[in-house]
């Protein structure tokens, strides 16, 4: 998710569509690029019945450019999200109470968000890296936010 024009805004969108390339179709996994309106994928998201989702977002954890940390459900109101429809921890709540599914946020430090400019070299090489190991991490079966959580220090963070 994030605003494909805001600079490294748009670093969720770019582990998105590197993601969707690395895993191809599978009838277990879907990769959807929310943009700047995550909440438009609930319909997809209805349909898929998923057991975890993942959002990716530049967030400010208030570390050097292109750090990524999963981030607890508690800590998302307390991260930066300026460029969304709708606040990210009430689209967590709905998928949650209406899906019955985990959600998880995996936010990158953004190094700039202007308007008009382009993802930076940071942004990218977060993007890229993230897409790899989430690749990586995804082949574990049943894939739950416990084990992901457990396996923070696989994403560097």
């Amino acid at each position: 998710m994030g605003a494909e024009l805001n600079g490294d805004d748009a670093v969720g969108l770019r582990v998105a569509d590197q993601l969707a390339r690395l895993v191809g179709k599978r009838d277990n996994l879907l990769v959807l690029n929310g943009g700047s309106l995550p909440e438009s994928t609930s319909g997809a998201l209805r349909r898929f019945h998923p057991m975890l989702v993942l959002f990716v977002d530049a967030a400010d954890l208030g570390k050097t450019a292109g750090a990524i940390e999963v981030l607890e459900t508690q800590r998302v109101g307390g991260a930066s999200f300026s460029t969304h429809g709708m606040p990210l921890k009430m689209l967590m709540d709905y998928l949650g109470e209406e899906l019955g599914c985990e959600s998880v946020l995996i936010g990158v430090q953004p190094e700039r968000v202007d308007f008009d400019s382009p993802l930076s070299d940071c942004a990218i090489r977060a993007a890229t890296c993230l897409a790899k190991e989430l690749h990586r991490l995804l082949a574990v079966p049943n894939l739950d936010e416990e084990k992901l959580f457990a396996k923070k220090e696989d994403l560097g963070v």
